[in-house]
């Protein structure tokens, strides 16, 4: 966690792997969960190592990394 102007607040790639992993935010997906994806890949800069390690501690990595190569994100920023 990260503390700017005495706010607590999570980084981008936790916030992602959090969206994709929890079964909380289920209601999220399909569309919604690549909509997220695509407007944080353009507008932030994305760890990509640090969002797969977030996805290993819950077990999903390999399921996030194909979803983020098959939704090719990691080009979001080049191909606008």
């Amino acid at each position: 966690m990260n503390q700017i102007n005495n706010i607590f607040t999570v980084s981008i790639e936790k916030l992602l792997a959090d969206v994709f992993c929890d079964m909380e935010f289920n209601f999220l997906a399909g569309s919604d969960c690549q909509s997220i994806f695509t407007n944080a890949y353009f507008k932030y800069v994305v760890n990509e190592n640090k969002l797969l390690r977030y996805s290993a501690r819950k077990g999903r990595r390999p399921d996030l990394h194909r979803y983020i190569h098959e939704g090719n994100f990691n080009n979001q920023k080049t191909n606008q």
